[in-house]
């Protein structure tokens, strides 16, 4: 019995060396439930804590540095950059047609982005994720304020769980694996 435990254990670890992909999924999952409980503790409407979450789990996401002040400055920017997204989209909800061409012009923008490393990809995922949920879920401006706290709220989740909870470091990224 013990033998076939150390088996299960060896395969296990060798496919999830340090444990990355086990820690990055937790820290998602956990940003997600930490901002579904925020915004449900704010009483914020079904929409707004639908992109709480979804401001958790992309800034968890498409965050994928070690170094924490990297994260931190990734985590400050993140929430103006969602903001942005979702003011444009909500201020041009009664005018389909250019709203659907400035959706283009986000998605270029968010694509472009990636050539800036990690910090581009996450801050154009962000966009196009704030825009996307904004027109999907019909915003108008009058539910900016409570869709702003709740991307709040989760970008808030996301740094409690990256830069507390997860705090990975190269040094103990590199003590993990080896």
């Amino acid at each position: 019995m013990v033998a076939w435990l150390e088996t299960l254990a060896d395969r296990f670890f060798a496919s999830d060396h340090g444990l990355l992909r086990l820690r990055f999924a937790a820290r998602a999952v956990l940003s997600v439930a930490l901002a579904t409980c925020g915004s449900l503790a704010c009483g914020l409407p079904a929409n707004s804590l639908l992109l709480g979450c979804v401001a958790g789990m992309v800034c968890s996401t498409s965050m994928r540095t070690d170094a924490p002040r990297q994260r931190l400055v990734n985590i400050v920017l993140f929430a103006p950059t969602m903001g942005a997204s979702l003011t444009l989209a909500a201020l041009l909800h009664p005018y389909r047609f250019l709203g659907d061409v400035v959706f283009l012009v986000v998605m270029f923008i968010a694509v472009y982005l990636r050539r800036f490393d990690q910090l581009g990809f996450s801050l154009g995922m962000g966009g196009f994720m704030a825009y996307f949920f904004a027109l999907y879920l019909h915003a108008t401006p009058a539910q900016l304020p409570s869709m702003y706290l709740a991307v709040v709220i989760g970008v808030t989740s996301c740094a409690l769980m990256a830069l507390v909870v997860f705090r990975d470091t190269p040094d103990s990224t590199l003590r993990r694996t080896t």
